[in-house]
């Protein structure tokens, strides 16, 4: 689509790219995500060439974060089940990584919920609390206007205290 419009130019593409495969993550019946799982992982991939090579960008972090919680959503439905979970966690990391060299607050806690999701699923919950907490602490930084998003990370915070059996703090977060 992004090659016939005149002038676009590469970040387009991206962007472009990154919407599908993020909006792709929040189809909820499973004979769309297996009718469009291709299509949409051959576009993440398209976009992974693009910035191959590229110093860091914040398009560059949203797609690595995109690709990361692709591969964990994808986890779940059974013809993509085998998937790697080094290279779902390599993505989230990368994203991180940019996201923290481009002193990004809103990527990187975003990067950092793809780490969390990771960790919830391979059973490290210390781990997940601690990149929750990390979340909290960069939702307060003056750049992070996401009242919404600030909100979803003081439950997701709540819900890593009670998974580690902080009752007590949790309830902090989730009152």
């Amino acid at each position: 689509v992004w090659r016939k419009i005149t002038n676009a130019d590469k970040w387009f593409a991206v962007r472009l790219y990154r919407k599908i495969g993020e909006n792709f993550n929040l189809l909820a019946k499973e004979a769309e995500i297996e009718r469009f799982r291709l299509i949409v992982l051959s576009g993440l991939e398209n976009a992974l060439k693009l910035i191959e090579g590229e110093p860091p960008h914040l398009e560059s972090a949203r797609l690595l974060t995109a690709l990361a919680n692709y591969i964990y959503w994808s986890s779940y439905v059974p013809a993509d089940a085998s998937r790697d979970q080094g290279e779902m966690e390599h993505y989230a990391r990368a994203a991180v990584a940019m996201a923290e060299q481009l002193d990004a607050p809103v990527e990187l806690s975003a990067a950092l919920e793809a780490l969390a999701n990771i960790y919830s699923a391979q059973g490290l919950i210390r781990e997940r609390m601690q990149v929750a907490l990390r979340r909290q602490t960069l939702s307060l930084d003056p750049r992070f206007t996401d009242r919404r998003e600030q909100v979803n990370i003081l439950c997701q915070v709540g819900e890593a205290l009670c998974s580690v059996g902080d009752y007590t703090q949790a309830l902090t977060h989730l009152l």
